[in-house]
Parts: structure tokens; sequence; C-alpha cells
């Protein structure tokens, strides 16, 4: 049975991709003053030294351009300044293999890809959600979820963080949302048979989408193999 790696990977893997080379490279040559801003904001974060931590040059270079493919690279912006790197989402990756040696697989893959700080991820979730990248949108309420799950949490104690979820101790009505976000976009384009996406709908259908804190405590459930 397919399991949270597997079900992320399609979105995941481009997305390192776009760290390494950028979003489109039908940016280059653009002819309006907007999409130029967005071809050299996207040509600063390609050059960037690797191990730099100060994003602000280049989004300083967007200055007010507002149109969804500038959104996209202030979305890149944010996961970059949040602390995602490359380097997490291979670990990330590695957590939800099939045969990862990695107790409770889906929360230690969801707890890999965390943001240093929840306001963090909150703005990863507002700039891409104004973006024309799908996959942009999907990654970021992934993150959402597992930037608040383990607040107060170890990631390489998927267990500890998931009991303090499931105590009331984390954002039940921000962690549902996002998974109501999920099953009401990504997941309804992915294939019937995907584990995550399956306990995702039945989710909802038990629980409904007007209640994102008993959607989340039940999603607990199912992280935790309950």
């Amino acid at each position: 049975m397919k399991r949270m790696g597997a079900f992320l990977i399609k979105s995941v893997l481009p997305f390192t991709f776009t760290l390494v080379v950028g979003i489109s490279t039908t940016l280059m040559g653009c002819e309006s003053e907007e999409d130029n801003k967005i071809a050299r904001a996207q040509a600063c974060l390609d050059n960037r030294p690797k191990g730099t931590g100060d994003f602000s040059q280049c989004r300083d270079i967007l200055g007010n351009a507002s149109s969804p493919k500038a959104m996209a690279i202030r979305c890149v912006i944010a996961f970059l300044e949040g602390g995602l790197t490359t380097s997490k989402i291979a670990e990330a990756l590695k957590a939800g293999e099939a045969d990862s040696s990695q107790d409770k697989k889906e929360a230690s893959f969801l707890g890999n890809l965390a943001l240093n700080s929840t306001e963090a991820a909150d703005e990863a979730v507002k700039l891409c959600n104004q973006s024309d990248v799908e996959g942009h949108k999907f990654f970021a309420n992934t993150i959402l979820i597992g930037t608040y799950l383990t607040q107060g949490g170890a990631v390489t104690d998927p267990a500890a963080f998931l009991q303090k979820c499931s105590d009331g101790e984390c954002n039940d009505a921000a962690i549902g949302t996002a998974i109501i976000n999920l099953s009401q976009s990504s997941c309804e384009k992915q294939s019937a048979d995907e584990a995550v996406c399956k306990k995702i709908r039945q989710t909802i259908d038990k629980i409904g989408s007007n209640n994102p804190a008993d959607v989340a405590q039940e999603f607990y459930d199912f992280l935790k193999g309950i």
C-alpha cells in the first residue's frame, strides 16, 4: 500500500528541481516590465551562493509585482527563508519510503518538511495560494501540516509530537484546514488507491469540512496507526 512518501513524490521531486534551476525557463526573454522583474528575481535565486540565508535582495527585485508568476517566486523564497532545503526534502522522502525503518513513516515524512516556525509556514501558504503553480500550493499545505505537528516536539520522535497533538497541544484548526484544502484540491487529482488521499477523503466524509479541528484529530489517529 502506498503511503505519504509515495503520495507526494510527484510534487516534491519537481520542487527540488525548482530550488536548483528555477520555476520556469519560460520566464527568460519576457517582454513586460513585471516579467523582466520575475526573470531577474529567478536568476537571483539561481545564482545565490550555496548556504546564503539572505533572500531579501531577490525579493526586493520583484518590487510590487503581484502576478501569479511573481507570487510563485515569493512562494519559493518563503520556503527557503523558512529553512527548507533539498537535504530536508531528501530526508523526508527517505523517512517516508515503504522500506524505511522509521516508525510512523507518514508523521516522520511530514515532520522532516517542517519550516522553522508556524509563522513561516502560514506565510508560505498565503503566498503559494496566490501563485500559478499547483504543486507549490500542494506542497505549502503539506509543509504547514508538518510545521504545526512538530511545534514543541522532535522530528526524531514522531510518536511524541503526535501524542502532544492528540492531547490538544497543537493548532488543530490550522492543521485541519490544511488537510481540508488538500482534500478539495490535490487529492481530487490523485488516484483512488493512494493511501493517504483515500484516508483524507474518508476523514472528510466522516467529519465533514466544517470542523477542521475534528478533522485534525481524526488524522492524528491515522498517523499513529490507530
